[in-house]
């Protein structure tokens, strides 16, 4: 009886931890706030008519996410993902959610979960590489000016946070009609 009041407390203390931290362990990432990230380096695209790549898109707000298609919380956060480019593609948000996957089941999976906004495969794994990413979702909210603003798991990204980021976008900034 003993053994098992200890797992439980163990269990308890753990899952006490996670919701502290859950931004934290749950998106696991180089910590990149404050900071200008890493180029994309992507090899094909979804959803997009222009070129992916952060200096291209300097001037509006960047979501970039690390998913894929078999990953339960990544399918969750699709329809949080939906939600945000709904609301916010037309003041400057550009939504990137990036996989390493194959590019024939990735279009497949797009299309079937609609997924309006840009999807890239980065078959290369360059950009996984250049941004530390060790679990998915993974997500970095990065400013006008090119600089991470947030990063976390996707669905910890607060409306707040993305408003706030879009505030420093200038009118007539080249937004991307998707």
């Amino acid at each position: 009886m003993r053994k098992i009041t200890i797992l439980f407390i163990s269990f308890v203390c753990v899952l006490a931890f996670l919701g502290v931290c859950s931004e934290n362990v749950l998106a696991a990432g180089k910590n990149l706030v404050g900071q200008k990230p890493p180029e994309i380096d992507i090899s094909s695209s979804f959803n997009s008519k222009e070129t992916l790549t952060l200096s291209h898109l300097k001037g509006r707000v960047v979501l970039v996410e690390f998913w894929a298609t078999w990953c339960p919380p990544c399918k969750k956060a699709i329809g949080h993902l939906k939600d945000l480019h709904s609301k916010y593609a037309s003041k400057g948000l550009v939504i990137i959610a990036i996989t390493a996957e194959d590019k024939n089941k990735v279009k497949k999976f797009v299309q079937n979960n609609k997924m309006r906004f840009a999807v890239a495969i980065d078959n290369s794994r360059k950009t996984n590489s250049a941004y530390g990413v060790r679990s998915i979702p993974t997500a970095y909210l990065i400013s006008a000016e090119g600089k991470v603003l947030w990063q976390g798991h996707t669905m910890n990204l607060s409306d707040e946070t993305v408003r706030k980021a879009l505030k420093n976008v200038k009118s007539g900034a080249n937004l991307p009609v998707w």
